[in-house]
């Protein structure tokens, strides 16, 4: 019983810490900063943290930002693609077309086909085009994505 309640314990508080919210900035931490008053945005890496400003590295350049003009602190959480998404819906649309294009090009079909029967003839189109299309996909969603934000402070 103690082992269960030990377990649900850790396993509550590791999902806590991993929840959105309001996560602090650490030097080395890539950051988007929207600078109060002039509608400027610096995205870059936090050099350092002093009590009155920050230190930013933004495209090679060290820039310092007072925190009385910081309007909004974001900081990366990474990129997200959408092969995934991509992927699967490429396979259902080459598993529903190539199901009725096996179906029809059987129809139109004597004795002398590659397939005996009309299911075997849908089968093999489906999976034949359901996988070219979760490759083609697959590829199309990786050329999308975007930097994921989260707010921050200082």
């Amino acid at each position: 019983m103690f082992r269960t309640a030990v377990l649900v314990s850790l396993t509550v508080l590791a999902a806590a810490s991993r929840l959105p919210g309001q996560q602090k900035a650490l030097p080395g931490d890539r950051v988007r900063v929207l600078v109060r008053n002039r509608s400027d945005t610096v995205v870059g890496r936090i050099n350092s943290v002093t009590q009155d400003s920050v230190i930013l590295t933004a495209y090679g350049n060290r820039r310092a930002v007072a925190k009385s003009d910081v309007a909004r602190v974001d900081i990366s959480r990474g990129s997200k693609s959408y092969v995934k998404t991509g992927a699967m819906t490429g396979a259902a649309l080459g598993l529903v077309g190539g199901g009725i294009g096996g179906g029809i090009s059987h129809s139109n079909c004597d004795s002398d086909c590659f397939f005996s029967s009309s299911g075997a003839a849908i089968g093999a189109t489906a999976l034949l085009f359901g996988t070219a299309g979760a490759a083609a996909g697959g590829l199309i969603g990786a050329m999308f994505g975007h930097e994921v934000w989260e707010p921050a402070t200082f």
